[in-house]
């Protein structure tokens, strides 16, 4: 119950928003670099739209990862990796990924495979340590996805639980009841890092914390890497 309840605070994390625009506008401007933005289980591009809008107006080619719905099968995740692949060779640099829950899966997957291709991993609420096939929900990832028990190798599931040989900021929330912190803990290392906020899960993706570092971290020099600190 108290999961549900928590959840349904994300409206008001998004009306949030209109009130931290001074401190949003004052956050470092972008290089210009792509940025790819991917959705959460079952979510399509419009629940990225806000976050896209920001990145661009930080001067970011923000652009939507270009797969409809997110239904987390393995062909989708396949899919993914070559778009971001030509994504990368028309820009003619590596991109930055961003991926909410589900999406944020799918990008270090994209990273594992590509780390030529990506400049930098930024996850929100996304929880690649954990077993899908342990998870309540696993059925119902079963029928929105097409996805079998088989398709999560042991081999997939490392892969994607190990850390990014790129750049990789993981963003959790204390509160997420849906992904727990510890799901989605990037130990820290040369360059990677978890980075703590508070927010309802389905709230992450437009909430003004998560947007702070993300700005943050996307504007950081390639080659020149240091852990978020925050300014509070």
């Amino acid at each position: 119950m108290y999961r549900l309840m928590r959840e349904a605070t994300w409206p008001v994390e998004y009306l949030g928003l209109a009130t931290q625009q001074a401190g949003l506008r004052d956050l470092p401007t972008g290089d210009g670099h792509t940025v790819v933005v991917a959705p959460g289980l079952m979510a399509a591009d419009a629940s990225t739209t806000l976050l896209r809008r920001f990145l661009r107006a930080k001067r970011y080619a923000a652009r939507t990862w270009g797969l409809g719905r997110n239904r987390g099968s393995v062909t989708q995740f396949d899919r993914f990796v070559e778009e971001v692949d030509r994504t990368a060779a028309r820009a003619g640099a590596p991109v930055s990924l961003v991926g909410h829950s589900l999406g944020g899966i799918a990008a270090r997957w994209v990273a594992h495979n590509r780390p030529d291709a990506v400049r930098q991993v930024i996850t929100i609420g996304s929880p690649f340590r954990q077993d899908p096939r342990q998870s309540a929900i696993f059925p119902f990832y079963q029928l929105v996805g097409g996805v079998r028990r088989s398709d999560f190798t042991d081999e997939r599931l490392a892969a994607i639980s190990a850390t990014p040989v790129v750049p990789a900021t993981s963003i959790v929330s204390v509160d997420d009841r849906i992904a727990p912190p510890a799901a989605g803990y990037q130990p820290p290392g040369v360059t990677s890092e978890t980075v703590e906020i508070t927010g309802s899960h389905s709230g992450l993706v437009g909430n003004s914390a998560a947007w702070s570092i993300i700005a943050d971290r996307l504007a950081q020099p390639t080659g020149v890497w240091q852990p978020y600190v925050s300014p509070a």
